[in-house]
């Protein structure tokens, strides 16, 4: 079945077809960064309590996984056990279960370990995206310490019909394709999007004689979005998403690996859409479904089994008048968690949340949001937040001041996995203080901003002896730091331009009670991107810098600094047909994200990519 589906994949991308992604980012003069998004009534509202930042497809990344594109288009830590493994991500020096995931609008985070494996997302299946950075909790779900990142599908109601196709084939045996077929009239909206994703992965490890001998893996992807119009105040959406991922389990520099996990993700959601003159209301109906399969060796069909499903019933009704908007919502979940690490658990969540903006004067704006959640488990103090924002005149000069709390309740494997769980676990609790700056002009942006967050009894796991970890609370910790973009567009003539994207991070954050720097954070991240741009062709410098990293407690053994060079380029033969490649770490640099576990060296990628309307 697996040699099947393989051969599909290179039929397809034979016979089928897809182009270049025009309303990339990179190809959007205007603002890389935007303080609201112009959404349709299908999605929830804009909310802008901190910094919003929307982001659409880059041409060289639009069948990848969700880790590529977060490297591509943000400034953010992703740690990676090996390529194509388990990837999670770090914003604001917080951990990868202080980042929220949503699938249009649905949390999407494990019931389990309170993450998101970013290789289990591949980004076909959205034509939007957001990125929350600051205190997001009001509207997203407590949790949310570091920032959320929305993947969004939206629909729109009018006459199209498009297919497009995109065949990647690179090193290590690799090979990735997507088709995407939208079908849509005034009164019905039809998509649906297929990925299938496969490597040998068997890379050698820079500056050894050492090769990747257990990293293989195969994904399928299937997601589906409809909607049907009834009226002009009425509209309903009904979307499904699955991911399987079956994938070996690379080893290390001084033990191969011979495990094995297969997970299977599934998301469904029913939607209706009320909108008429100032009111409009979007009611969602949705379940969570994930499960994981544990091979220790693959070669024997012993495993365990852990998996867990959410149900979510959530309201939002948005009311707009004059110069004021208020936003009033409430959500329940059930999580149910099982397996043979765990036991079966059951947690019941309720939140009611408003949120009021006004403008207070022709420049000021103020925006209050403030929730309350009932768990069965822990008692959830009211969250908030509080911003206030100017803009001048020409809305060229953006000032932004923010303050607000957060909450995280431990996930059913703090509590219950066997060994280590530790049910005593106090909840955490934060606060997030957040000041930016930023000038927005017709061919140049420029943000910079400054970040405070305090946690108590954040939860870590740490070991207990050489192979026994336990969750344990952490009094206090302070992550405090800067955060600067700059974006430059350059006309060289009629047919040919430069764009320059460059961005910083500075984030420090320590431990209280031992003075000691957390480990897996870098304190400097630096990204600067060159894309030349003509009228047939593009070509794309990225340079990417990410700081050294304490991997232990006592700060006495880190990972080295790497920089990385990667090159892109594409070329329009038709208007159907653009044909393309990268390379990626140019410099064939040694680098880890995670100790041991080297990532390629110098590798290749071919693409294809087809669009017939």
């Amino acid at each position: 079945m697996k040699n099947f589906f393989i051969v599909i994949l290179l039929l397809q991308g034979i016979f089928s077809y897809s182009q270049e992604k025009k309303d990339s980012i990179a190809r959007n003069q205007q603002a890389i960064a935007l303080d609201t998004v112009n959404i349709f009534a299908i999605a929830d509202p804009p909310i802008i309590c901190g910094k919003e930042i929307e982001v659409t497809y880059l041409p060289f990344k639009s069948n990848s996984a969700l880790k590529n594109f977060l490297n591509e288009v943000t400034n953010l830590y992703i740690k990676e056990y090996g390529r194509g493994m388990i990837a999670s991500i770090s914003i604001r020096g917080t951990n990868a279960s202080h980042t929220q995931i949503l699938w249009n609008g649905i949390p999407i985070n494990s019931s389990l370990n309170g993450q998101t494996d970013l290789n289990t997302v591949y980004m076909p299946a959205f034509n939007s995206n957001r990125l929350y950075l600051g205190g997001k909790s009001v509207f997203v779900g407590s949790g949310a310490i570091g920032g959320a990142i929305d993947l969004l599908h939206k629909i729109r109601f009018k006459k199209k019909f498009l297919i497009e196709n995109d065949l990647n084939y690179g090193s290590f045996q690799s090979i990735n394709n997507a088709l995407s077929i939208t079908k849509s009239t005034k009164k019905i909206y039809f998509n649906v999007n297929v990925v299938g994703n496969y490597s040998k992965n068997n890379y050698l490890f820079p500056d050894t004689k050492i090769i990747n001998q257990n990293g293989k893996y195969f994904g399928k992807d299937l997601s589906i979005n409809t909607g049907y119009k009834l009226n002009e105040t009425n509209n309903f959406d009904f979307r499904t998403h699955f991911n399987i991922l079956n994938r070996n389990l690379s080893g290390t520099l001084y033990a191969p690996g011979n495990s094995k996990l297969n997970t299977n993700n599934y998301q469904g959601l029913i939607g209706w859409n009320y909108k008429k003159n100032n009111i409009s209301n979007r009611l969602t109906t949705a379940w969570v479904y994930e499960n994981f399969d544990y091979y220790p060796n693959k070669d024997n069909s012993n495993f365990t089994n852990n998996k867990s499903q959410s149900f979510y019933f959530k309201d939002l009704l948005n009311y707009n008048h004059k110069k004021n908007r208020f936003i009033i919502g409430n959500q329940l979940n059930t999580s149910i968690g099982q397996g043979d690490g765990i036991g079966k658990h059951k947690i019941n969540n309720y939140a009611v949340f408003v949120n009021f903006q006004r403008n207070i004067f022709k420049q000021f704006t103020s925006n209050i949001s403030i929730r309350k959640e009932f768990n069965s488990l822990y008692s959830i103090p009211f969250l908030g937040s509080f911003e206030i924002l100017f803009k001048n005149k020409k809305k060229s000069l953006q000032t932004r001041f923010s303050v607000s709390n957060n909450f995280k309740a431990p996930t059913f494997n703090d509590l219950y996995w066997q060994p280590g769980g530790n049910p005593d676990l106090k909840p955490e609790k934060s606060y997030t203080f957040e000041l930016n700056q930023n000038i927005i002009l017709t061919n140049f942006y420029f943000d910079i901003g400054l970040f405070y967050i305090k946690s108590n009894n954040l939860i870590r796991w740490k070991p207990v002896t050489s192979n026994f970890w336990q969750p344990v609370n952490i009094q206090s910790v302070i992550s405090k730091g800067l955060e600067l973009k700059i974006y430059k567009f350059i006309e060289i003539n009629g047919n040919n331009n430069l764009r320059l994207q460059g961005s910083y991070t500075y984030q420090q954050v320590k431990d209280v009670n031992n003075n000691s720097f957390l480990t897996f954070v870098p304190k400097h991240i630096a990204n600067f991107t060159a894309d030349f741009q003509g009228r047939k062709y593009e070509i794309k410098l990225t340079n990417s810098y990410t700081g050294k990293v304490f991997t232990t407690t006592s700060n006495s053994i880190f990972m080295k600094a790497y920089y990385l060079l990667n090159m892109d380029f594409s070329y329009q033969l038709t208007d159907y047909l653009r044909v393309g490649g990268a390379i990626n770490n140019v410099l064939d640099n040694y680098y880890e994200t995670y100790p041991s576990r080297p990532q390629p060296g110098r590798n290749y990628n071919l693409n294809i990519n087809i669009k017939i309307k």
